[in-house]
C-alpha cells in the first residue's frame, strides 16, 4: 500500500526561534520550555524544541529536572522585590526578562530575605478600555495566561479570574477548548488510518494536514489506547 507523504511543517521564523533559544537557556529544560512558550501564545512541540536545541548545541533531555535558580537570578529577584515591593509585579518583571518564576517561589525568597511585602492588587472592575485590550490579547493568543502576561507587560496587572470572565463574556474560543472539542475528530482520523496500517508519526502528520493541530506520535498512541 502506498502511503501518503507527510507535508513538512511550517518552519519557525527568526523571532520564534530566538524566543525558543532564550527560553531554553533560561530553563535548561525542553519540557519547561514548551510549557512556558505555550503560556506566551507560541504552541510548539517538544520535538521542534529539541531540534532547535541541537542546532544551537544545547543538549537538554525532555523531562529532565530544570536547574535551580542561580545566585545571580536570585539577586535579580531580590532587587526587583525591593524596588516594587510586590510579589505579582516581580513575577511579571522577571517574565519580561525571560525568567519564569511562580508567586510561591518569589514569596519564599522574600521570606528568606526577611522582606515584608504589601499584598497583591485588590479585586476590581475592569474599565471598558481594559476589557477591550484583554479581549484583543485573548483573540491573538487564544490563552488566558498569554493574555495575563501581555497585560502585565503593558503595566496593567489583572487576575486570571478577570481575564477568564472577559473571555466568557466576549465568547472567545480559547486554544485548549478548541483542541478539546476537536479531539473526537482527531480520534476518528487516527482510528481510520491505524486500521489501514499507518504508523503513529504518519497519523500525526495526517491530523496536522486535515485539522492544523500539531500532535505528537505519543499522543496518537494514547488516544488509540484510550478508545479501546
Amino acid at each position: 500500500m502506498k502511503k501518503k507523504p507527510i507535508r513538512p511543517r511550517k518552519m519557525l521564523n527568526a523571532s520564534e526561534r530566538a524566543a525558543v533559544v532564550k527560553m531554553l537557556r533560561n530553563t535548561k529544560n525542553i519540557t519547561a520550555t514548551v510549557n512556558n512558550l505555550k503560556a506566551t501564545g507560541l504552541d510548539i512541540s517538544k520535538y521542534r524544541v529539541r531540534s532547535v536545541a541541537r542546532d544551537e548545541k544545547l543538549e537538554f533531555k525532555a523531562g529532565a529536572p530544570p536547574v535551580r535558580f542561580t545566585a545571580q537570578e536570585r539577586k535579580e529577584v531580590l532587587a526587583v522585590l525591593r524596588t516594587n515591593n510586590n510579589i505579582t509585579a516581580t513575577v511579571a518583571e522577571m517574565a519580561n526578562r525571560g525568567v519564569r518564576i511562580g508567586t510561591q517561589t518569589v514569596g519564599r525568597i522574600a521570606r528568606t530575605a526577611g522582606l515584608e511585602l504589601r499584598p497583591g492588587p485588590a479585586p476590581r472592575t475592569l474599565t471598558r478600555e481594559e476589557r477591550a485590550e484583554i479581549v484583543g490579547h485573548l483573540r491573538t493568543t487564544k490563552s488566558i495566561t498569554g493574555a495575563v502576561l501581555a497585560m502585565r507587560r503593558s503595566g496593567n496587572v489583572v487576575s486570571y479570574a478577570l481575564v477568564r470572565d472577559a473571555a466568557k463574556d466576549a465568547k472567545v474560543e480559547l486554544a485548549h477548548a478548541a483542541r478539546r472539542a476537536a479531539t473526537p475528530k482527531m480520534l476518528k482520523i487516527a482510528t481510520k488510518l491505524h486500521a489501514k496500517g499507518f504508523s503513529s508519526p504518519m497519523i500525526a502528520g495526517e491530523i496536522y494536514n486535515a485539522m492544523g493541530y500539531a500532535v505528537t506520535p505519543q499522543t496518537v498512541l494514547k488516544m488509540l489506547a484510550a478508545s479501546r
